[in-house]
């Protein structure tokens, strides 16, 4: 289970309050908040709902293979950089989101993990050090920093679409990699759809029918 503080981050990250989380997840939000101070215990199964609410794993502890949309604030740009190791095992690409020359206002966190994260009107240092920027990827020696220039309507549906899913995330910003899954594997990107299909396509109808991958595993007969 991750720390009181980093749920803290979390929760300011994902643009809630205690309270709001707290009422979400069916706990008392004094509670919460005493328990995020030390000064109480909740249960862990009742944490558990905390951090899903935060799109974590509460196994795991890492971030949900899904879009993410944080919003930003120097106050927590330091717990940002000591969250992101722990929560996107492995690193990934940082790329500084550009409506037209030189003006980043957005960034997005591409997790090897399958997360992808939109992190409101942030700035990076980029190697060349030719931009003035307020957070440091210093201490993330994996990862490699790009930025790309995208369309008003692109950057509207990466941040305002619920239903994105990781590989539309990186088709969008024209990713040439696959999108890696949790149990090691991957989906290829969707130039081989076949009768209008796609894995996109399938993924969408199943979340948007309310199905697990268990449920559909089990549908389909599959077994691991």
């Amino acid at each position: 289970m991750i720390g009181s503080e980093y749920v803290r981050s979390l929760i300011y990250l994902n643009g809630k309050t205690i309270t709001s989380i707290a009422l979400e997840a069916g706990i008392d939000p004094t509670n919460l908040s005493r328990a995020l101070k030390g000064h109480s215990t909740v249960s862990n199964e009742k944490m558990e709902k905390v951090l899903e609410h935060l799109g974590v794993d509460p196994v795991t502890g890492t971030l949900k293979p899904v879009v993410h949309r944080w919003r930003f604030n120097l106050q927590v740009a330091t717990k940002l950089l000591k969250l992101l190791p722990e929560l996107l095992p492995g690193g990934g690409e940082i790329i500084g989101l550009a409506l037209k020359r030189d003006e980043y206002g957005w960034v997005a966190l591409v997790g090897n993990n399958g997360a992808r994260i939109i992190l409101d009107h942030a700035i990076i240092i980029f190697e060349d050090g030719r931009h003035n920027s307020k957070v440091r990827a210093g201490p993330l020696p994996e990862w490699k920093e790009s930025y790309r220039r995208i369309t008003p309507a692109d950057l509207k549906k990466l941040i305002g679409d619920e239903t994105l899913t990781p590989s539309e995330f990186d088709e969008i910003l024209g990713l040439n990699y696959e999108t890696h899954l949790s149990d090691g594997g991957s989906f290829a990107r969707e130039d081989e759809a076949e009768n209008g299909w796609t894995w996109n396509l399938i993924l969408k109808k199943v979340k948007k029918a309310g199905l697990t991958p268990r449920e559909v595993a089990e549908r389909l007969g599959l077994s691991k």
